[in-house]
This record gives C-alpha cells, structure tokens and sequence, in this order.
C-alpha cells in the first residue's frame, strides 16, 4: 500500500510545469506560469509540513516571481547549491543567499533567500529541459532551436559546445551516471547518445518513434546502474509505451514498458539501486507519468508494473521527482495542472537503501 497526499496549500490557479526536490529532501521547488499578474513564479516549498502534518514550519521558503518569461524547467545540482530555471530564451542559475528580501507580487514573507547568480543567453527560443552532469561538472540545455548547450559550470561564461544534429524540437535531456554520454530527444522521432570525450554522436534511434505525434514533454532518464536508457513519448502495436534501450547492446530496445493509454510524459529512476522488501535482488527503480494522468512504477529488470496509480491526478501529470536522501526514500511528487501530488512510502512497499 502507498500514501498519496493532496495539500491544499501547494495548490495554485495557474498551470504548474515542473517541479524537483532537493537532493538532501529538506525542500522541492516548483514552477508555475500565467499567474493573475501574467508572469511566472518559482516557490520553494518545505518538505517538513509534507512528513508532518501537524507542523508548524513555513509551508513556503521563497517566492521569485519571473516577468514577462514562462519556466519550463526546474533541476537542482547533484550538490544541492544551485537550481537551473528554463525559461523563454535562457537559462538562470539560483543560489542561496543569507541575506532575506521579499519577492515583488509574493504574498508570502520569505524566511530564506535564493539570488539569480547567472542570466546564460544563446538559445533562439523556449529551453524545455535541463540536466546537470555527475558532479556537476556541465550543465546541459535544449531549445526549440534544436540544439543542446553545454555549459560550464564552473564559470558560465557561454556555452562550452553546441551540439547540433536534431532537425526538430529537442525536449529531454539525461547524463549517463558516469558523465560519459548525454541522451537527447525530439520532435524529429529520434533519441540521440553524444559522446562527451569528444561531444561527438555516438547513435541515432528512431525506430521506437516512427509513429509519435508532436507532445509537450519528452523527459527522458538513464538507470542509475548505466545499463539503460529509458525514453519517454514511443508507441508500438499495442499504444503508448516507454522504451528501454540497452547500452550494452549498442542502444538497441530492449523492453517496452507499457500499460498507460495515452503519451509518456516523463520518466524518473530512482538515483540508487533498491532491495525490495523480502527479495535479495538489486534493482533499479522506475516511474513513469502518463498524459491518462496516471504514475506507474516498474523494476527495470521486470516487464509488468508492480504498481499502478491509476487516475491519480485531473489532467495529465508533466514532472515527477524522487526524494533521493535516505531519511525519504520512497517518497515519489508527481506534478499536474494546478498542484503538485506526494506519494509516500508505507510499510508493504518498502525498499532498502544500498
């Protein structure tokens, strides 16, 4: 049995577009645009309230309100010290500050402070997706202008390379666990593996996508053992699927993870490898978010869903995020139209941390 949890002071009259937890679980931030002053905002909420109804720590951290921009991504740094944002043409980099100042248009006091440190401009349109590389050694981005940019995140100056090779909409990006590939998808029906030896392409996959149609979201992810990459909107016969393509077998499918009604929207691994309770198997653990405004959860070894939520939210669910930290394992936010939806571990769905 799981938890699923609604708090109605997450909810928002605007259209929320991505979310992410902090990789120590202390906080998630969450993106919403078409707010009632016609901009975006970032709120970063306290994931206390969420464990502990009865809490009396502030639901909200910080406000930013984001003019005249749409935010259409949202990823932490595996350290936890910076949050990238895309928005319209660019991509801004968050940290803390100590200094506490409030937020024009916020209606909250904020209790702790997150500064834009850097504005990095290049692409030629909206930046949908952003994943930062092990260690945080590159951050990577990718446009409507079918290209992916690859900074530095050491300095930020300008982009670090281009990649260029998707003649369409590039949507979702993941790194390898290594560092030593990054994934790309797009609108063109393909994935794309480039090499960061060289930033060369390694392959190009378009089999499993031959007959998609055109989705907002392509938010892919890699396994956290190396062996897969997962992709988010494919089809075969029987509909909708996710596709496991094999590293070890030259990115060629693997398996289909099928069972949702409608388009993939997103797919998440767990960034650690599992022991499910009474097994002594080490697995990689999946969710996968569906436009059926379902979430469903797989081992990678496995080809059925152990679990199903079936309906679990009222329009089709656009962002998932894991609580990596191990005091929240097992805690799983899924984020639809106007809220955002914790799944939380109970005791006949326990895993152990290894």
């Amino acid at each position: 049995m799981v938890r699923v949890h609604f708090p109605r002071w997450t909810c928002t009259e605007s259209t929320l577009s991505a979310l992410d937890i902090h990789p120590d679980g202390t906080r998630f931030v969450s993106a919403v645009n078409g707010t009632q002053r016609g901009s975006s905002k970032l709120t970063f909420w306290n994931m206390d309230p969420i464990r502990n109804v009865d809490s009396e720590q502030p639901k909200v951290l910080c406000e930013k309100e984001i003019s005249h921009a749409s935010v259409n991504c949202v990823r932490w740094s595996g350290a936890g010290h910076m949050l990238a944002s895309a928005e319209d043409d660019s991509v801004v980099i968050w940290c803390y500050s100590k200094s506490i100042e409030s937020s024009f248009g916020s209606k909250v006091a904020n209790v702790e402070n997150w500064k834009d440190l850097h504005d990095l401009r290049g692409h030629q349109g909206n930046v949908f997706d952003l994943r930062w590389s092990p260690h945080d050694r590159f951050l990577a981005s990718c446009c409507v202008d079918n290209k992916i940019y690859i900074w530095n995140a050491r300095n930020f100056r300008a982009p670090f390379r281009t990649l260029s090779g998707h003649t369409n909409l590039v949507k979702g990006l993941c790194w390898d666990p290594l560092g030593n590939f990054l994934a790309s998808q797009s609108d063109d029906r393909t994935m794309r593996v480039w090499r960061t030896s060289d930033w060369g392409e390694e392959c190009k996959i378009s089999k499993p996508f031959t007959r998609h149609s055109p989705t907002h979201y392509l938010r892919c992810d890699w396994s956290p053992d190396g062996q897969y990459l997962v992709s988010s909107h494919a089809i075969n016969e029987e509909g909708p699927v996710a596709v496991a393509l094999s590293r070890r077998d030259k990115f060629n499918a693997k398996m289909d993870f099928a069972g949702h009604r409608r388009p993939i929207t997103c797919v998440r691994f767990h960034s650690k490898l599992i022991r499910m309770k009474g097994s002594n198997q080490l697995s990689c653990l999946l969710a996968i978010a569906s436009k059926d405004r379902s979430v469903s959860f797989w081992l990678a070894s496995q080809s059925r869903a152990f679990l199903t939520l079936h309906e679990l939210v009222d329009d089709e669910v656009v962002d998932i995020s894991w609580a990596q930290s191990s005091s929240g394992i097992g805690r799983l936010f899924a984020a639809w139209e106007n809220n955002v939806c914790p799944v939380l571990r109970d005791g006949s769905w326990e895993f152990v941390d290894c």
